[in-house]
């Protein structure tokens, strides 16, 4: 049917079958971006403290008592507008502290033991 080989050594395919054998070449830069060694410093210390303001804590309280607060509830408890709830809880978010498991309406509020702070 159209494409003869030769076969060698390696080719394990006999001389009767119609096959079609494709080689793919890697481009020469990034064979050497692979190769190439990373040593930038890391600028981060691997033991920082994070700082919590006061209204922090005490949403990490009351959370701790109820991981499945809302924003209503936790407004409601340490007597903050729902819009300041909602701006701390996505800071702590950013800094690892909580993390939310599930969706809004079914799930519940993690404080991540092992984050930084």
């Amino acid at each position: 049917m159209g494409i003869n080989t030769t076969p060698n050594k390696f080719d394990r395919r006999k001389q009767d079958e119609d096959c079609l054998k494709i080689t793919m070449y890697r481009d020469e830069t990034t064979i050497e971006t692979i190769n190439t060694p990373v040593n930038e410093p890391v600028n981060e210390p691997v033991n920082e403290t994070i700082e919590l303001t006061s209204i922090q804590k005490d949403i990490l309280r009351e959370i701790s008592l109820n991981p499945s607060a809302t924003y209503d509830d936790l407004s409601i408890l340490i007597r903050k507008h729902r819009s300041t709830v909602k701006r701390y809880l996505k800071d702590l978010k950013q800094k690892g502290v909580l993390i939310r498991i599930g969706t809004d309406k079914t799930g519940y509020w993690h404080i991540n033991k092992t984050s930084k702070g």
